[in-house]
């Protein structure tokens, strides 16, 4: 996809999003700053703005060997990180209770909601600790968060290898509308 079709289709995706119910109804949403060839993430960050909803971002935990996230909204400064991947500059410590709604990249998906990501583990293992909180009995973990990838639709794929620990997403948002996984 050139740039200009790529920017059609984040629009677009946007307007997926913030009609889904858990967007709506989420008070946290955790999201990738974008880069060139992803779906742009910028507008849903200002939406979030408007909404009053507080907003974060991941960073590479490098000593950790895993992805942290902060409180970040537009204006924040921002730096990169490994593999020149944005993220945010300021790394306040955010309770993941906090999060509701995990906007969620990737290489590739299927309709089965498998995630092709870039290699690391760094967002199964993210996603893995977010997920135990629906684990925990506490009624505000159990409804959240929710899992929503962010796909362009040449992204979707008839099917994907699952590993043991990857985290399958809850839905996916491509510029066509979005796919709730049964399951």
């Amino acid at each position: 996809m050139g740039p200009a079709a790529q920017a059609e289709a984040s629009r677009r995706i946007h307007a997926v999003v913030t009609e889904l119910p858990a967007f709506q109804a989420a008070r946290g949403v955790h999201c990738y700053l974008s880069m060139a060839g992803e779906v742009a993430t910028g507008p849903l960050f200002e939406t979030c703005r408007a909404l009053g909803k507080t907003t974060f971002a991941p960073y590479q935990d490098r000593p950790a060997g895993r992805l942290g996230w902060a409180p970040w909204a537009p204006g924040d400064p921002v730096a990169r990180g490994p593999m020149d991947v944005p993220e945010p500059a300021r790394r306040l410590a955010a309770r993941p209770e906090a999060i509701d709604l995990v906007l969620v990249p990737g290489v590739a998906f299927d309709r089965t909601g498998t995630r092709l990501g870039f290699g690391k583990g760094f967002y199964d293992e993210f996603l893995a600790r977010l997920r135990s909180r629906r684990s925990t009995g506490d009624a505000q973990a159990s409804a959240g968060p929710i899992f929503v990838a962010l796909a362009f639709g040449v992204q979707m794929v008839e099917w994907l290898p699952r590993d043991p620990w990857d985290v399958a997403m809850d839905a996916i948002a491509t510029e066509g509308g979005a796919l709730t996984i049964q399951g």
